[in-house]
């Protein structure tokens, strides 16, 4: 049994298990949606703002590299980082 593991039930396994399996879909899903949300947002305003912050550390998490994230994230560009989501979300 993996170290850590042993104070888990089976069920609980059986869903952490899951999570780790289906964490790219998540995020996958998580950039569609911030896409969404940063089209309607008002260029400038505090709401676009944290969301370009957030949409910089999914793409991060997600397994783009840092620098490029930063890049489309400061280049506030909605159709760059629709290119990346869409990119992260083929099948390898």
């Amino acid at each position: 049994m993996a170290k850590g593991q042993q104070y888990f039930t089976k069920y609980q396994q059986g869903i952490i298990k899951r999570y780790y399996e289906h964490k790219d879909a998540a995020s996958a899903q998580r950039l569609q949606e911030l896409v969404s949300d940063l089209a309607l947002a008002a260029p400038g305003s505090k709401e676009a703002e944290k969301l370009w912050k957030k949409a910089a550390s999914v793409l991060t998490a997600a397994g783009l590299a840092p620098e490029k994230a930063e890049r489309i994230a400061a280049g506030r560009s909605v159709e760059a980082l629709a290119r990346a989501a869409n990119e992260l979300t083929k099948p390898r």
